[in-house]
């Protein structure tokens, strides 16, 4: 894992969604990283998302909040949907949701289904 495993799920799942807003907000981008490299380091990944993830070095305190904002927020919104189902999934939506809830549950409940 890429992330802290000493640390509650509920912190897990933070860490995670605080990269994911660095990602979704094209925070950081460092120094380019050629095609070459990237389809060498991971050659059955699409290049130019290897180059956009492995590009990023630092970010600024601004980049920094809003990762941990975008985290806090998606965090407070699933908390607050109950566990029921409140409607019927689209079928073109269901593999989409599936993968979702698999990268939002904990490690120990992924490796369990």
């Amino acid at each position: 894992m890429l992330y802290e495993q000493a640390t509650s799920p509920a912190h897990q799942d933070h860490i995670l969604l605080h990269e994911l807003g660095h990602l979704l907000h094209d925070h950081g981008v460092g120094q380019p990283l050629s095609t070459d490299v990237a389809r060498t380091l991971m050659p059955s990944l699409n290049s130019e998302v290897v180059q956009r993830v492995l590009g990023r070095t630092r970010y600024s305190d601004t980049e920094e909040n809003e990762a941990e904002t975008f985290a806090s927020v998606i965090l407070t919104q699933v908390s607050l949907r109950s566990p029921e189902p409140q409607g019927v999934v689209p079928p073109e939506a269901a593999d989409v949701i599936r993968r979702l809830e698999n990268t939002l549950q904990s490690p120990d409940h992924r490796r369990a289904r």
